[in-house]
């Protein structure tokens, strides 16, 4: 374009716009690649001063633009309700939240379904998927979050593998907030990540190493829905997609949850003192492992020791969100009663034990803290 070989040039952009024209691989650098061919055409149009030609790759620009920013919106949304609730972090802005306020999505999308616009499945999906994390705790997000979850399994082919490892990653995020108020997320979760494997789409990109927290998230909900036979199969082929210096951690790490599952508890002890204590990332799931480790073998010294360390890294600790403190110190407090009563059989208390337990919302060791009590009743029983 710049040494005026028109020839050229149209043919060498009519060639790139074939090879676009599928609308495939649909995502942040789609656009990006989209108006940058518009603008071309666009600049070509006005030194030939063909204003009126060069109106409409102006106007399709300005159309890719906007969805692109809406999309980034909500994603950068996503991150102001899940970085304070996990993170401990606040994500607010002035700008940003006035225009949240401000702008009414709803009407632009009764709008565009008036229009039939052609992209209005894009931006719905991720509409959806805000509102669903927004309202994680109200009986509404399930409809959002199954809209969010057929427009996406529906245009799967459409979309570039970083938008379906995001999108992927929120549909499991929104199980993991709404689990608490109805378990029948916990199987949904594993399914969402079996499917997530499934498309390939398990990192934003090919090369790329799998995050440990991933990897981790995988290997405890399927623990949660007892698919061992799946885990086993899971630690074979994916410990060696994580980055080298959090492979073999993360791989005892598994292998010590999947024996607990499996009710080997002495090979669960064997691979959860293989993890090293620096492994910083996971020191309360590790702990919560050791926890039920200790209690099913007896080791009563261990783990009124792991307690008292315990409670002291939950008082220090300024990154763990107040709420999930208080759901571990809960658990703790119960933990310690559970304990006497098994070390020392008297279960006059277990009623109270487990009227306690039953107030506990959202903690992943609830469902094991019941099996032990109800096994504590029928002994007392006898």
């Amino acid at each position: 374009l710049k040494r005026g070989e028109d020839k050229l040039f149209l043919s060498t952009l009519r060639s790139i716009e074939n090879n676009t024209a599928s609308g495939s691989d649909i995502g942040t650098e789609w656009f990006d690649e989209e108006k940058r061919i518009l603008k071309l055409n666009e600049k070509y149009n006005l030194q030939k001063n063909k204003f009126n030609k060069s109106v409409p790759f102006r106007l399709k620009s300005t159309e890719y633009t906007t969805v692109s920013f809406l999309l980034l919106f909500f994603k950068r949304l996503k991150d102001s309700i899940i970085l304070p609730v996990f993170y401990n972090t606040d994500f607010s802005n002035p700008l940003i939240d006035s225009f949240r306020q401000s702008v009414d999505i709803d009407k632009m999308i009764t709008l565009l379904e008036k229009e039939k616009y052609s992209l209005l499945w894009l931006i719905e999906i991720y509409y959806y998927n805000y509102k669903s994390l927004l309202f994680h705790k109200d009986l509404e997000s399930e409809t959002y979050y199954n809209n969010t979850k057929t427009l996406f399994y529906e245009n799967l082919d459409k979309l570039s593998r970083p938008e379906k490892y995001f999108m992927f990653d929120s549909l499991a995020t929104y199980c993991a907030m709404r689990d608490p108020e109805n378990q029948m997320f916990t199987r949904e979760c594993f399914e969402v990540y079996d499917k997530m494997l499934e498309e390939n789409a398990y990192t934003a990109t090919e090369n790329e190493p799998m995050k440990s927290n991933l990897y981790a998230n995988m290997m405890l909900w399927a623990l949660d829905v007892c698919e061992y036979d799946w885990l086993e199969k899971f630690i074979e082929k994916y410990s060696g997609k994580l980055k080298a210096d959090q492979r073999e951690n993360m791989t005892y790490f598994a292998k010590a949850n999947l024996s607990f599952g499996r009710c080997d508890y002495e090979s669960a002890l064997v691979y959860i003192n293989k993890v090293q204590n620096d492994f910083l990332v996971y020191k309360i799931q590790v702990r919560n492992l050791k926890f039920k480790i200790y209690y099913e073998l007896n080791l009563f010294d261990l783990a009124f020791s792991l307690v008292d360390s315990y409670r002291h890294f939950l008082n220090e600790n300024t990154e763990i969100h107040d709420s999930f403190k208080k759901r571990a110190l809960d658990f703790v407090n119960i933990y310690v009663k559970l304990l006497k009563a098994k070390a020392t059989g008297n279960v006059s208390e277990i009623d109270i034990i487990k009227n306690k337990t039953d107030n506990i919302l959202g903690y992943e060791l609830k469902p094991w803290l019941m099996e032990k009590i109800d096994e504590l009743i029928k002994r007392g029983a006898k």
